[in-house]
């Protein structure tokens, strides 16, 4: 099973991401990354803390923020966690850190 850490779990693209997992058995959320303001009232595990649920044998798929990209990246780095990231509106220097 893919075991996916959704960074940007609130906004519209985390939101389709989550949806397009339902039913399908060999993907899962296993946790939901976003600003504790946008946690929903019901559904799933959330934190506001993605370094608590990065960790090996997960991917993270980030649609957060220029800011959360780079963040999420760097500790994918660290942790040797794959990323796949759909951020956009990144300055130079923040896709720089990104690939870094």
């Amino acid at each position: 099973m893919i075991r996916i850490v959704l960074v940007g779990a609130a906004g519209r693209m985390g939101r389709a991401i989550d949806a397009a997992t339902f039913g399908v058995s060999d993907v899962g959320i296993v946790a939901r990354v976003d600003v504790r303001e946008s946690f929903p009232a019901t559904g799933g595990a959330w934190t506001d803390d993605a370094g608590s649920v990065i960790q090996a044998g997960t991917v993270v798929v980030e649609f957060s923020t220029p800011a959360g990209a780079v963040a999420a990246a760097a500790l994918c780095a660290a942790r040797g966690v794959p990323l796949v990231s759909g951020s956009t509106g990144l300055a130079a220097a923040q896709e720089d850190a990104v690939r870094a």
